[in-house]
C-alpha cells in the first residue's frame, strides 16, 4: 500500500469516528485514488452522499461511467461546472471528464462543446497539463490523415462521426480547419498551401453482392465493399481472387461442377468477410464502441 493510500485511509478512519471536518476532502481524495486503482465499488461507497460536492464530481462521474450510466455523469459534471469559473484551472478536469461522458452517451456534438470549454481553460492557463489534456480530448471526436498522391500533391482526409454529417456539411471548410487544429503546426501548413480541388465527401456505401452469374464472377470491391477505415480492401481482393481461381480450377480440372465450385467460393468469401464487415460498419460511425467491444479491445491491448 502506497504512502498516499495509507495517509488517506487513516484520515477516513478518523472521520468515521466523528471528526466531520475531514469531510469531504479526505473522502474525495481517497475515492479518486480508488478510481485510479480501478476499485470503483470502494470509490462509490466513499462518495455516497457527496453528489452535490464540486470536488467529488470527477471521481463520482467515473463511477457512473463504469456502471455505463453516462447520463448521470453528465448531470454531476454539468452541475459542478455551474458552480465554478468554467475557465479556471480547476474546471479543466471537469471539462475533460465531461468530454468522456458525452462521448459515452453518444452525444458527439455536446462532446465537441465540452472540448471547446477545455480548450478555453488551456488557452487561459497555458500549462503543459491542460494543453496536453485538451489535445487528447479532441482525438476521440474526429480524425485526419495526410498522404502523398499524384503530381506532387497531398491528399488530406478527415473523418467525423456519421451522426455529425449534416453539421459538418453546414460549414465544410470551417470544420475542416477546426479538425486540423488538433495539430496546430500541420493546420498552419495546410492553410499556407494551395488547394487545387473542391472538397469531396460522403458516407461510403457498404454492401455484399452475389459473386457469380452466367459467364462472370466478382472479386474484391466489386463483390463486396466496406468503409476503408480498417484498410482491408486490397487484402480481401487478393483473397477473393485466389478463392475464385481455385473454384474455376476445380471446374476446368473436372473436380467439381461449376455451380458447386462457384457457390463454394461465395460461401467461403461471406464466412471470412462478415465479421470484419460488421466490425468495420460499426467502427466507421466513429461512435463510442459497444461495451462488448470495449471489453475485447481492453483484453487484447498490449498482447
Amino acid at each position: 500500500m502506497g504512502e498516499a493510500d495509507v495517509t488517506l485511509s487513516a484520515a477516513v478512519r478518523i472521520w468515521s469516528l466523528g471528526h466531520s471536518w475531514l469531510q469531504p476532502g479526505a473522502l474525495v481524495r481517497l475515492a479518486d485514488l480508488r478510481v485510479r486503482q480501478g476499485r470503483f465499488e470502494e470509490a462509490e461507497q466513499l462518495l455516497r452522499g457527496l453528489d452535490t460536492d464540486v470536488e467529488a464530481a470527477v471521481p463520482l462521474a467515473a463511477t457512473f461511467l463504469k456502471r455505463r450510466e453516462p447520463t448521470l455523469a453528465i448531470v454531476v459534471l454539468t452541475r459542478a461546472l455551474g458552480e465554478v469559473d468554467p475557465t479556471s484551472v480547476g474546471a479543466g478536469t471537469l471539462w475533460a471528464s465531461l468530454v468522456d461522458a458525452q462521448i459515452a452517451a453518444g452525444n458527439c456534438h455536446e462532446a465537441a462543446k465540452a472540448v471547446d470549454g477545455l480548450v478555453g481553460c488551456a488557452t487561459r492557463h497555458p500549462g503543459p497539463y491542460l494543453r496536453a489534456t485538451a489535445a487528447l480530448a479532441r482525438a476521440p471526436i474526429a480524425a485526419w490523415a495526410a498522404m502523398p498522391t499524384n503530381d506532387g500533391l497531398t491528399l488530406v482526409v478527415l473523418g467525423w462521426p456519421y451522426a455529425e454529417h449534416a453539421a459538418f456539411k453546414a460549414d465544410v471548410e470551417g470544420n475542416f480547419f477546426t479538425t486540423l487544429e488538433m495539430s496546430p503546426n500541420f493546420a498552419e501548413r495546410v492553410r499556407s498551401a494551395t488547394r487545387v480541388d473542391r472538397f469531396h465527401g460522403r458516407p461510403v456505401p457498404n454492401f455484399f453482392r452475389t459473386t457469380y452469374g452466367p459467364g462472370w464472377a466478382l472479386v474484391g470491391d466489386a463483390g463486396y465493399t466496406k468503409d476503408p477505415i480498417t484498410a482491408q480492401g486490397i487484402s480481401n481482393a487478393f483473397r477473393d481472387a485466389e478463392l475464385c481461381s481455385d473454384a474455376l480450377d476445380a471446374t476446368f480440372a473436372g473436380r467439381a461442377a461449376f455451380a458447386d465450385a462457384i457457390k463454394g467460393y461465395q460461401a467461403h468469401r461471406d464466412a471470412e468477410s462478415m465479421p470484419m464487415y460488421e466490425f468495420t460498419a460499426q467502427l466507421a460511425t466513429l461512435e463510442p464502441p459497444t461495451a462488448d467491444l470495449q471489453q475485447l479491445l481492453g483484453g487484447i491491448y498490449g498482447n
